[in-house]
């Protein structure tokens, strides 16, 4: 392959990276679902993370397990390295690089020690530990470290995965204690 060529598939990723392209976009969306990325899916990661450059879905088939690393080559808006994420858990490493640039777009760090797994809700990634707390992260934009929202002391080492029903956040800590968190 040419130099120019590859120069010019850079060039036009690039320009679909920095776009307005998004997963609010029904063309986008349904780019993504012919790939095999079920609904579900890609509700649970933020709209900008669906670039609808799909190479093919790789989360759906690689088996992936708690405890694994993950690096995404090209990790775009962040789509598959965020669903691979939450298949390697908390012991787990999601890595992506940017294509362009070769520069490690994201990674969070989590505190540790941890036990569930963590779940994604609209651009939120929510993760307990085993200090017993319960954790917020924006992830809407993989081009940065996430912030923490929020986070809030419960007590007790969070084992469960935090569950997202009806507005509201259930998690349940290993001394058998249950809580439900929302907005009043």
């Amino acid at each position: 392959m040419s130099d120019e060529i590859v120069e010019q598939v850079r060039a036009k990723y690039a320009a679909a990276a920095t776009g307005s392209l998004s997963g609010d976009h029904a063309g986008v969306r349904a780019i993504a679902e012919a790939f095999g990325y079920s609904p579900d899916e890609l509700s649970a990661v933020p709209a900008e993370a669906n670039l609808g450059l799909s190479c093919g879905n790789p989360t759906a088939f690689a088996s992936l397990k708690p405890g694994e690393t993950v690096v995404d080559l090209g990790c775009g808006g962040g789509l598959d390295v965020l669903l691979a994420a939450a298949k390697v858990g908390p012991t787990g490493r999601a890595i992506g690089i940017d294509r362009n640039t070769g520069m490690i777009r994201f990674e969070k760090k989590l505190p540790a020690p941890l036990m569930g797994s963590p779940v994604i809700v609209d651009g939120v990634w929510l993760q307990g530990d085993c200090g017993g707390v319960l954790h917020a992260y924006d992830v809407r934009n993989t081009l940065v470290d996430p912030p923490e929202l929020w986070s809030v002391t419960l007590g007790g080492c969070i084992e469960s995965t935090p569950t997202v029903w009806k507005g509201r956040i259930y998690v349940g800590t290993r001394a058998g204690s249950f809580f439900a968190i929302g907005d009043a």
